[in-house]
């Protein structure tokens, strides 16, 4: 049989617990309820139009600020009514320069060559589009190679915030298309000699 001093313990663990939850810290309220303050702003979205027609192509330029060493560009691409249609994850050297050819990048997704989309990019260290682990450090410029015959300015992408929901859907969508085995189609590529520092 519990004495009072038992029973009083007893009560007062249980109201905590009750303070604790309902105050918003239980451990998966403090995930989200913080997200926004702990995604990294290194989340860019970015359209296309007009690939593949043999007109100008453009560009993405991704450098590496060197705020976290060696990062990856994990890369999303979209259809105009929002399916995944393709992913990938290439690396950005530390003080380095990924330069993206939206033609070359778009090529080979789930819909063969799309002429019109969105790319999605996520700045992390593990080089996994379908399990990212979110680092900032990484900047995304856009430029198309010619407007009237002369070379057009590089223009930085800005930044867009990210929500859990975004991100997990992002995972899935590119778990899904990595295990569905469509002969490689889906798995967008990276050039195959990034620019930065050696080693």
């Amino acid at each position: 049989m519990l004495h009072r001093e038992q029973i009083l313990g007893l009560l007062l663990a249980a109201l905590a617990l009750v303070g604790f939850f309902s105050s918003g810290s239980a451990w998966g309220q403090v995930v989200y309820s913080a997200w926004p303050q702990q995604t990294p702003p290194a989340f860019v979205v970015v359209p296309f139009v007009d690939a593949h027609t043999g007109g100008e192509d453009t560009s993405l330029l991704i450098t590496n600020t060197g705020l976290s060493y060696d990062l990856c560009a994990d890369i999303y691409l979209f259809t105009t009514d929002g399916t995944m249609i393709g992913c990938c994850a290439c690396p950005v050297k530390e003080n380095g320069l990924l330069t993206m050819s939206v033609n070359n990048l778009t090529q080979n997704t789930l819909v063969g060559a799309p002429t019109t989309g969105v790319i999605k990019i996520l700045s992390s260290t593990d080089c996994d589009a379908a399990d990212p682990l979110l680092s900032p450090g990484l900047k995304i410029y856009q430029r198309s190679l010619y407007v009237s015959s002369a070379p057009s300015p590089v223009v930085p992408v800005p930044d867009t915030p990210l929500s859990m929901l975004e991100f997990v859907g992002l995972e899935r969508q590119c778990t899904a298309i990595q295990q569905s085995g469509n002969n490689g189609s889906g798995i967008c590529s990276c050039p195959a000699s990034p620019v930065g520092n050696p080693g």
